[in-house]
């Protein structure tokens, strides 16, 4: 499947869809943080940092997925706004376009 019909799939799905898509994408990348930083090999390495410790990345990936769920929903909640009002022009359009045909002839 190509990137640019998933991505017009996606689109054209449900709100729930899209919202669960970025959701999961945040979620991952949430995770691929947190094994990073508890990896054996990785853990002397973050541990020769002062101050701060392996114990600080996990609430800053759960802040982090926090964030993107609260942006999901924005964008969501932004994309249904917009959604709305395409609809209510396109109405506005469409009645405009029968008002012209259906009136009389110049």
């Amino acid at each position: 499947m190509h990137l640019k019909s998933f991505l017009n799939t996606l689109f054209y799905s449900s709100d729930l869809n899209i919202f669960l898509s970025i959701f999961g994408l945040y979620v991952a990348i949430a995770l691929f943080i947190v094994l990073i930083v508890y990896t054996p090999r990785l853990r002397g390495f973050f541990s020769s940092f002062n101050g701060i410790h392996g114990t600080f990345y996990s609430p800053a990936a759960t802040m982090f997925t926090l964030i993107a769920a609260f942006m999901g929903a924005s964008l969501v909640s932004s994309f249904n706004a917009h959604t709305e009002s395409i609809n209510q022009e396109r109405t506005a359009l469409l009645l405009y376009v029968d008002f012209i045909n259906d009136s009389p002839g110049t």
